[in-house]
């Protein structure tokens, strides 16, 4: 009888200590679930204004996210792409809105899946003033070219049209990049750059303002910024941020936030739609730091 006696208190023992530790983890799941939901949420924005604009420009969707998400909803963006690119590396961000490129890195990265894209397409187009003599793109070679920064898709797929057209090695034009689209055509117009890369989107302003600027050569179409998720956010999270960004085109309410964001709408989209965007990797990493 003693020794089963013994071996029964052994086996309560360790009964009881098994309950315990499985009531400390059931406790901390939930604690740590808990202090999760009450955490802001963090959304990472690609520095392509300034800071000061960015906030602004993004202040009224940050408002209905944090609305329809009932959570406070941070925007954070970062001084350059290089410090964007290394914060989105480290799983910084909740939410992510980047370029192609970027888009393609941060699913690379393990920590994000993409969600939606806006519903209209981007692409480059390189244009020069009316009264210039320049018709095609093998004309510019060893000229000079405006650009966005340097790091940015527009840049990157408009001097990819160089490469493909054979304007490379000592025919490449001299590419100076400016802070803006706006920025990189005005030099064009005051005698500062012979050709600009710009997007369609500034493109269609342009004609629109009556200013006198022709397209040359223009890029295929790509999705035009990439709204990615992080892996680890929770499902409920995840699933209402995106039905939030595809349903603003469908309330009076949402249309007035896409006007002050100055996007025409979302729709859901895949990463598969970005990998074209893969061939032009290569120049962005050079750029890197």
């Amino acid at each position: 009888m003693g020794p089963t006696r013994i071996g029964l208190r052994k086996w309560l023992t360790l009964l009881l200590a098994l309950l315990c530790v499985s009531h400390f983890s059931s406790t901390y799941a939930a604690e740590s679930a808990e202090h999760d939901s009450e955490r802001p949420i963090i959304f990472g924005i690609t520095p392509f204004m300034s800071p000061i604009a960015l906030m602004q420009r993004f202040t009224a969707l940050r408002n209905h996210l944090s609305h329809t998400l009932k959570r406070q909803v941070l925007i954070e963006t970062a001084s350059s792409f290089d410090e964007f690119i290394k914060r989105t590396a480290q799983r910084r961000y909740d939410l992510v809105f980047t370029s192609p490129t970027f888009s393609l890195l941060a699913v690379d990265s393990g920590y994000y899946r993409m969600a939606a894209t806006p519903i209209n397409a981007v692409s480059a187009q390189v244009v020069v003033s009316y009264p210039a003599p320049y018709r095609t793109i093998e004309d510019l070679a060893e000229l000079r070219v405006a650009t966005p920064p340097a790091q940015g898709f527009i840049s990157l797929a408009g001097k990819e049209l160089f490469t493909q057209n054979g304007v490379t090695g000592n025919k490449s034009p001299t590419y100076i990049p400016f802070r803006t689209h706006n920025a990189a055509y005005q030099a064009v117009l005051g005698g500062e750059a012979d050709a600009a890369i710009i997007s369609n989107y500034v493109l269609k302003k342009v004609h629109h303002s009556g200013i006198p600027l022709r397209v040359i050569e223009f890029s295929r179409q790509f999705p035009g910024m990439g709204v990615l998720v992080a892996n680890s956010n929770d499902d409920r999270t995840n699933r209402l941020f995106v039905e939030t960004m595809i349903s603003l085109q469908r309330s009076q309410n949402g249309q007035q936030i896409l006007q002050k964001i100055a996007f025409p709408g979302f729709r859901t989209a895949s990463i598969e739609e970005f990998e074209p965007a893969r061939a032009f990797m290569p120049n962005l990493k050079k750029g890197l730091h």
